[in-house]
């Protein structure tokens, strides 16, 4: 119980954490990569640092290896916590800078910990102040920023004032919200200590594939532009003057939602072409300057592909929205739209993708890993950024790379990249917050899912893999909430298949449907905490429920239109959202954070095993092994995957202190072991 014990109670190796740091760092903002105040640059630096022990004086310097020093004899005197907002950019460029990582027993960050209790995305420092009643922030520094001052120029007394404020204000804010007996608040912090050195470590990019895959993808791109460009020429009508294709040539960009609205809803095509206008004096025929506007067939009606929503909202110049959900419903279509226009929409995703993967990875990552000098990429962690607690990421969002993307990440030659996958957690999770006991009870023993619905929904077993995947669908819309129509237009299977296999879900966890329509009204039902607005000058109520975890998931009523208008009838709390919050919230915001700090716990102040954390993606978690005669002595795999499941065993334990129930689910881990040129092992 003494891992427990340290992440609930805020202690370390079971001695209690009785004394925190305030702290903030004013930095030079001179990278010339993404993010200007990149601490993981050398062109950038720390111009003073500022700290407060408990609610002491406010100390500042210039110094900065002097006051790095005296936080370190902080840190090493006894188990001390250290508080900031958007604390871990600071603690990087402490560490970077000398203050020693391991030292910190625990890392509060006020944004964390003011919206788990507020539900404010990403608070401001400004915004929470504002909050308690400590006075509007005074801003020198950032009214000198916008007027072009740079950061290392503006005089050091402004600086330190600015600092001294921002030190005082964390520290007033943390007091305010810090609770001994709120366990949600401690494993958060843990968490936080967690991702930082996560974003400490980095992530290793092999830079000859890195640079092999950029030139592959543009050369891809060139060919794609061609076929889109032959495909269009074939697609749209020919000017009835000249002969040739205008309105090929007038496009545009040949991926843009007006071309696809044009091909596939029968938009109008407009281009212009020279009609003959009579003769000038000379005798040399006269030309106009003419729009012409034509129409293809409609190869799909809107309400086949898009929700109510979407299809009562175009755009009045480019049509219908065609982001990549659309279009995947589009390339299930093929029947509908034919050969041609079938093959311009799987051209178009493809592009599409390719511009993304250059514009969003290969290209920023190249130019930052070049103008920096190193080989390892720094991904920012957040806890703050989305309503259920599920952990994000950004530059970049290392939680939604792309499988070119990472096949890019490396390690040492003697060195293991271990990946961690929790089997079925949303299914296991659903299970637990309904209470369904056929769901816990297949789960238990080991039954699939799956292969029950589609029995129950009279398919023939055993199922091949496509049927199989297009139920596995089915069945995670309906966790998170879908209704038959929603889930058809996503997957592209017939509305009526989609309804068949609900049905035989919910035949068999009725349990879980019963909950979802009890906890549905227990929202709407619920006390309105606050108001936010519609454009329209609507109330949208606010209000919250506390799982047990003690995480508040806050739900807005949305505004109810009458069907085929813009006008508002009234308000009402999404189904979708109270289904999918508290699942989506237990699984990725509770249970994902608490077994990566029983891990971080285990491996530093338990010497469990000497492992770094890498990555975490969703229900995934990446760490890194030394492999060598100092490590593991080699790919010991069993090593490993003990050292998980003791993590595992640990979970348990902690749940029931945590909760006060049992954590009545079989969770489960896929651990795999990669190593540097990304082979299993």
């Amino acid at each position: 119980m003494t891992v427990v014990n340290d992440i609930l109670y805020n202690k370390r190796k079971d001695r209690p954490i009785n004394r925190f740091v305030s702290l903030d760092v004013e930095t030079t903002m001179s990278s010339k990569t993404k993010f200007s105040a990149e601490p993981f640059d050398p062109a950038n630096s720390i111009l003073q640092i500022g700290w407060q022990v408990d609610d002491g004086p406010i100390q500042t310097s210039e110094d900065v290896a002097g006051a790095i020093g005296i936080i370190n004899n902080l840190l090493w005197q006894e188990p001390t916590a250290i508080v900031g907002a958007n604390v871990k950019f600071d603690i990087n460029y402490l560490v970077l800078n000398g203050l020693d990582f391991n030292a910190i027993s625990n890392l509060y960050d006020i944004q964390n910990m003011f919206y788990l209790k507020h539900g404010t995305l990403y608070p401001s420092l400004a915004v929470m102040a504002d909050h308690y009643g400590f006075g509007t922030k005074l801003d020198k520094v950032s009214e000198l920023i916008k007027s072009g001052t740079l950061m290392q120029d503006i005089p050091a007394p402004i600086v330190a004032e600015y600092l001294e404020q921002d030190v005082r204000l964390t520290g007033r804010i943390f007091r305010e919200l810090y609770n001994p007996g709120f366990k949600l608040q401690h494993i958060m912090a843990r968490t936080t200590l967690v991702l930082s050195s996560m974003e400490l470590n980095g992530l290793e990019v092999d830079k000859t594939k890195l640079y092999t895959k950029h030139r592959e993808l543009s050369k891809e791109r060139e060919k794609i532009t061609k076929s889109l460009e032959t495909l269009l020429w074939r697609l749209f009508p020919r000017c009835p003057i000249t002969g040739d294709c205008l309105a090929a040539k007038q496009a545009g960009a040949h991926t843009a939602p007006k071309v696809l609205n044009q091909l596939i809803f029968g938009h109008p095509i407009k281009y212009y072409t020279k009609m003959p206008d009579g003769h000038y004096k000379n005798g040399n025929p006269k030309f106009k300057k003419t729009e012409v506007i034509e129409e293809l067939p409609r190869r799909l009606e809107p309400d086949d592909i898009f929700d109510p929503q979407e299809r009562d909202n175009p755009n009045k110049n480019t049509g219908f929205k065609m982001n990549e959900e659309v279009l995947a419903r589009l390339v299930k279509r093929k029947d509908a739209l034919g050969k041609e226009v079938h093959r311009y929409v799987e051209h178009v995703m493809r592009a599409r993708k390719i511009d993304k993967i250059l514009s969003t990875y290969t290209t920023p990552i190249g130019e930052y890993l070049s103008e920096t000098g190193g080989s390892h990429l720094h991904p920012v962690y957040n806890q703050s950024h989305t309503a259920t607690g599920r952990l994000s990421s950004k530059n970049p969002n290392a939680q939604n790379m792309p499988p070119e993307i990472d096949a890019m990440f490396t390690c040492a030659d003697d060195h293991l990249i271990c990946k961690a996958d929790f089997s079925q957690l949303e299914v296991c999770i659903a299970g637990l917050v309904s209470g369904d006991q056929q769901l816990l009870s297949d789960l238990r023993n080991g039954i699939d899912v799956h292969d029950a619905t589609g029995k129950a929904a009279g398919f023939k077993m055993p199922m091949d893999k496509k049927t199989r995947r297009d139920i596995k669908g089915v069945n995670f819309g309906t966790i998170y909430g879908g209704k038959p129509v929603t889930i058809s237009k996503m997957t592209g299977l017939p509305k009526a298949t989609v309804q068949t296999i609900q049905d035989a879900f919910f035949s068999r966890y009725y349990e879980l449907e019963q909950y979802y329509q009890e906890y549905h009204d227990k929202v709407s039902s619920s006390p309105v905490e606050r108001n936010e607005w519609h454009a329209s000058g609507m109330a949208l109520p606010v209000t919250s429920v506390e799982s047990v975890t003690g995480r508040r998931y806050w739900y807005k009523a949305q505004a109810k239109t009458k069907w085929g208008s813009d006008k508002i009838v009234g308000t009402a709390y999404s189904y979708p959202q109270t289904c999918n919050y508290p699942i989506q919230g237990m699984a990725t915001g509770d249970i994902v954070p608490a077994y990566l700090a029983i891990l971080y716990t285990l491996s530093r102040d338990y010497d469990a095993q000497p492992m770094a954390m890498q990555r975490t993606i969703h229900d995934s978690i990446e760490t890194r092994w030394d492999a060598s005669d100092k490590g593991l002595a080699g790919p010991d795999k069993e090593a490993i995957d003990n050292f998980h499941q003791q993590g595992l065993d640990i979970l348990y334990d902690l749940w029931l202190e945590w909760t006060g129930t049992d954590l009545a689910v079989p969770l489960k881990l896929d651990v795999e072991l990669y190593n540097h040129e990304g082979e299993e092992v």
